[in-house]
This record gives structure tokens, sequence and C-alpha cells, in this order.
């Protein structure tokens, strides 16, 4: 049986301090049993960055065609898990106006955080440019040097491989002039299958191997649960710089195509 002591105990000895900004990506059942469930789970978490702020994604996953249809900021869930869903609907989380990429956040930075998703520059991406754009929480982390761990899951459900993957391509766009930038925009695939055929897609598991090799990541245990912790002003640097030197080692072919073809513009 896992307590609230027991995860709070087990983030603590990964390097969590009280002040980070902490995104959680989780399974419940991974813990095996946890004494009061999700409910115990947050608030240990909530414990544990008691001078900071607790993130959680609440992506829209099931019905996707839908949805720039039906958004509904108060009502649409969370279809990453059981913990998120919880999350969103307990006193006090803020959660980002975005159809498809939001987040909830509660503490210290949650409304700086979640403010003005869909405002200000986007970046041209598969899940549309507000997504993962410049005023997204996803930017604002990386800015704050927040802090990723995993529960129970691996980096194969690693949400910022999208921002890296973007910020890549956008980058590499904002160095474009003329009419070889509108070609490269062009061929970007928009969501709903507007635009091109070019959407990027990297092995975010690929990415972990990769990264524990270097010693950037660390493990934990708590429960039945492995831990999986990075830190995202070491992540996006370090896999950008991949993207952009060796999009063949790590994109999808059209993806690396596309970099391979436009980084030469620069």
């Amino acid at each position: 049986m896992v307590k609230k002591s027991d995860i709070v105990k087990s983030f603590k000895d990964l390097g969590i301090l009280s002040t980070d900004v902490l995104l959680v990506h989780s399974s419940l059942k991974s813990f095996g049993t946890v004494d009061g469930g999700a409910e115990t789970v947050i608030e240990a978490l909530k414990e544990v960055v008691c001078d900071g702020t607790l993130v959680m994604p609440a992506l829209r996953q099931k019905n996707w065609a839908d949805a720039y249809k039906d958004w509904d900021i108060n009502n649409t869930p969370s279809d990453v898990g059981l913990i998120t869903e919880t999350f969103r609907k307990s006193e006090g989380v803020l959660r980002s106006n975005q159809e498809t990429h939001s987040v909830c956040a509660f503490g210290k930075d949650a409304k700086y955080i979640t403010d003005g998703h869909s405002t200000g520059k986007g970046r041209y991406g598969s899940f549309g440019i507000y997504a993962f754009g410049y005023n997204s929480p996803w930017q604002k982390m990386y800015e704050m040097g927040a802090k990723v761990v995993f529960i129970g899951v691996d980096m194969t459900y690693n949400t910022f491989k999208h921002f890296v993957e973007q910020k890549n391509a956008n980058d590499i766009i904002d160095g474009l002039s003329g009419d070889i930038k509108e070609k490269a925009i062009s061929e970007i695939q928009l969501f709903g299958n507007d635009g091109g055929p070019v959407w990027f897609g990297h092995n975010g598991r690929k990415v972990q191997d990769f990264l524990a090799e270097m010693g950037k990541i660390t493990f934990g245990k708590c429960g039945e649960a492995t831990l999986t912790k990075y830190d995202i002003s070491e992540y996006v640097p370090i896999m950008q710089k991949e993207l952009f030197e060796n999009p063949f080692k790590w994109l999808n072919d059209l993806g690396a195509v596309w970099v391979d073809t436009y980084k030469k513009y620069l």
C-alpha cells in the first residue's frame, strides 16, 4: 500500500525542490495500490512543491477530429489518465485555454503558466499554431526551467517532444525569407490536414535512452512505479540540437527531409 508520505519522500529523493515548477505525467495503476487513490497522489505532489507550482497535461486524445469543434475549457476532460482528470476538477486548479494541448496548474505561478495559451505568436505544426506557441504553457515552463517527472510511464508519453519538434521547425522558418519561407510553411501539415503533408515526430523512448546514457535522467521508485525525471533547461537545447544536426537519426522521414532541406538556406 503506497501512502502519501511514500510519494513525498520518493519525489524529494528525485531532487524535486519545494520551489520547483513540476510537470507530471502519470499512471495511477503503476503504483500498485495507493491509499486514497488519485487524490492522495495530488495532495502529495502539492506538498512536495508547496512553494512552487504543480502542472499536469490535460490533453485531448479521444475524438481528436472534433477537438476544435466542441472544446470547452471547463468540461472537456483530460484524456491522459485519472490523476490528471482528478487534478483538473480539483479546487483552485487553473486550466489553459487550448483545444489539444492544454495544461492544468496549481500553486505560485499557475495563473501565469495557464494564461493566454491561444494568444500571441504561434508556431506552425500539426496541432495548430497555438498548441506550442510562444505564449503557451510549454514555452513558459521551458523558460522557467521546470522539471518533468513520469510516474509509471516512459518518455514515449513526453509531451515536450512536440514542443521541441515545433520549436526546431519554427526557428528554421524564422531564419528564412521570401518565397523559400512561404514554401517551407506551406509544406507543414496543420491540424485537420490543411497545408502540406509534413509533420514532425520522433521516438520519445529512444530519446530517454539517449539522455540516460548522457546522465541527464534521474530514476526513482515509489511502490511498483518507476519514476523518471529530467530538467527542461537541459532537455530542450540538447534535443533541438540533435533534431537540427541529425534529423534522419530522430525524425520521421518527411520531417527529416524538411529539416535537411531548409536548414541549408540559413
